[in-house]
């Protein structure tokens, strides 16, 4: 699969602007009937690189819970404590949530999944590693590599 070239970020604005425009923003087309979503940031960025999506989902009739990460650089294990806990709150209130998480967030709703499938309605990851970080090199072949396991909570 080829790489997109790095510098194709420099559009970021434009595709938000189109979006801002789309028919799909002003009416989402999806009633959540408030079924519980927590989102969780990628690498270096913060809850409120995900406020599009919370604004959308909540329109969309979702209730959403942040990850209460100012930014997401933390030892993994500290950090999914708190989901854990953000995630165990959420389920209380709204049963199981589904958990969506960009980046290495998406590594980390994954191990939170395998961690507590009972509160986990559903996963979406976006733009993150599916499968052991030590093998998502794109250009790595081997023999070796292996989707992780339900119970792994390696990050």
């Amino acid at each position: 699969m080829p790489m997109t070239p790095v510098w194709n970020e420099g559009f970021a604005g434009l595709e938000a602007a189109h979006l801002l425009r789309s028919d799909v923003w002003r009416d989402p087309g999806v009633e959540g009937g408030g079924r519980a979503v927590l989102l969780v940031p990628g690498f270096m960025a913060g809850d409120r690189t995900l406020g599009l999506m919370t604004a959308w989902l909540r329109r969309a009739g979702y209730q959403t819970r942040s990850a209460g990460l100012a930014l997401n650089v933390d030892c993994a294990g500290q950090i999914l404590t708190g989901l854990e806990r953000r995630l165990e709150d959420l389920a209380d209130r709204r049963g199981p949530a589904v958990v969506v998480g960009q980046s290495r967030g998406g590594s980390l709703a994954r191990a939170l999944a395998a961690r507590r499938p009972e509160l986990v309605a559903g996963l979406i990851t976006l733009g993150s590693p599916t499968l052991s970080t030590r093998f998502n090199a794109p250009m790595r072949a081997s023999s070796s590599r292996r989707p992780l396991s339900r119970t792994s909570t390696r990050v």
